[in-house]
C-alpha cells in the first residue's frame, strides 16, 4: 500500500538528486511514513491546506493531502509536490512524525474505510 501521488514533476525534479536514489525505496520510505502518521495531524493539513513533509531517501517529498470520494467510496492520501534534498530543506521543513503508540494513524484511517466498504 502505497498511499502516496508522485507527479512527473516531482519524479523530474529540476533538483539533481543522487545518482544512487533509488525511487522505489523513497516511495515505500515516503508511504510507511505516510501510514505511521497522527491520522489527526494529516487530516487537520488537509482541511487547513497546509503543507507537510515526508521522508524520502535523500530528502524530503512537499505533499498536500489530498481528501476525496467517489461514491460511497472514501479516500485518503498524499500527493508528492516535489522533492527536497536535506541540505534545500528549511528548518520548518521536517517530516511528520510517528503517531504516538495510542493515536490513530493515517494506516489505521485508511484501512478502516476499506473495512465500512467491504463491509456494506
Amino acid at each position: 500500500m502505497l498511499p502516496n501521488e508522485l507527479p512527473w514533476c516531482a519524479r523530474s525534479s529540476p533538483t539533481p538528486q543522487p545518482r544512487a536514489a533509488d525511487l522505489k525505496a523513497a516511495l515505500f520510505e515516503a508511504g510507511l511514513a505516510f501510514a505511521h502518521a497522527s491520522a489527526e495531524t494529516v487530516m487537520g493539513c488537509i482541511r487547513h491546506d497546509r503543507t507537510f513533509y515526508l521522508p524520502a531517501g535523500a530528502g524530503l517529498l512537499v505533499c498536500s493531502g489530498v481528501h476525496g470520494q467517489l461514491g460511497d467510496l472514501v479516500f485518503d492520501y498524499a500527493r508528492a509536490r516535489t522533492w527536497l534534498t536535506h541540505a534545500m530543506a528549511r528548518p520548518g521543513q521536517t517530516p511528520l512524525p510517528p503517531a504516538d503508540d495510542d493515536a490513530e494513524t493515517m494506516g489505521d484511517h485508511i484501512l478502516m474505510a476499506a473495512r465500512r466498504r467491504t463491509l456494506r
